[in-house]
């Protein structure tokens, strides 16, 4: 459950438009599947949030990078390994600032058996979302890639507590029939401390599974760079782990993570 997860995600179309200061990408809004690019282009710039994680190296070589928006919303999350680009999220928006769709880019040499593997990105799924005022993704609709058509795979409903943390997780197949659910239970601090996980049509012994989590005093600076629900995630201390400790910035953020002799070093805007 603590292992990073190929993929952050995020963005929207742009049309190269810069202010003067170079910092900022002017995206264009969406409003429709056909208004999504067909072929990946990255985002070289964003805006520079104050605080925001950028990147993220893995025993010296680039893993993870984001980029956001003017508002501070993600716009693209981007995953390497060996250097070569694996997979990447864009996040696309309306012309109010409401998050519409999560594109999904990835390289066949994530299944690879070899780290030597070099191949493109393409487009392998996306996710059309219902979202609140607050861009809170109320439910998602996740549709792959089959032989060249968009086919639904599953669909996910998100429930929020009053202060707009996620408590519960409905997951439903294509034809809307649950196939599981996760609830949250949190500590006086934000952090996700059990998650009971309940799975439909499994084995009994994977029907019904409680994890438990604890933390590090260092606070979390992957909140808000993919719209995937884990206490990893969406906690508000980073997770502590045997073996794993951290080097903090004046701020509380990990700047380097130690765990069994390798260094991952985070960056920030």
């Amino acid at each position: 459950m603590r292992s990073f997860y190929l993929l952050i995600g995020v963005i929207v179309v742009l049309f190269g438009c810069k202010k003067d200061d170079g910092d900022l990408v002017v995206p264009a809004p969406v409003y429709s599947l056909s208004d999504l690019p067909t072929e990946y282009k990255p985002i070289q710039n964003g805006s520079a949030i104050t605080g925001r994680l950028k990147s993220e190296i893995h025993i010296g070589q680039l893993s993870g990078e984001w980029r956001y928006n003017q508002q501070g919303n993600l716009l693209e999350g981007r995953r390497f390994r060996s250097g070569e680009l694996m997979s990447a999220d864009q996040y696309y928006y309306d012309a109010t600032g409401l998050l519409r769709f999560i594109q999904h880019f990835e390289s066949p040499c994530v299944y690879a058996s070899t780290y030597l593997c070099s191949a493109p990105v393409k487009w392998s799924s996306y996710d059309e979302v219902d979202v609140d005022n607050a861009n809170h993704i109320l439910e998602s609709r996740t549709f792959l890639n089959k032989s060249g058509q968009w086919e639904l795979r599953s669909i996910t409903n998100h429930v929020y507590d009053q202060n707009g943390r996620p408590t519960k997780l409905l997951r439903y197949s294509a034809d809307r029939k649950l196939a599981s659910t996760q609830e949250f239970t949190y500590d006086g601090e934000g952090n996700i401390i059990k998650m009971r996980e309940i799975n439909t049509n499994t084995t009994p012994d994977l029907a019904d599974r409680t994890y438990q989590y604890t933390y590090d005093k260092a606070l979390n600076p992957y909140i808000g760079t993919i719209h995937y629900v884990s206490p990893y995630f969406v906690s508000r201390n980073i997770q502590s782990s045997p073996g794993t400790t951290y080097e903090y910035t004046t701020k509380g953020y990990p700047a380097r993570i130690h765990f069994n002799n390798v260094v991952t070093e985070l960056t920030y805007y």
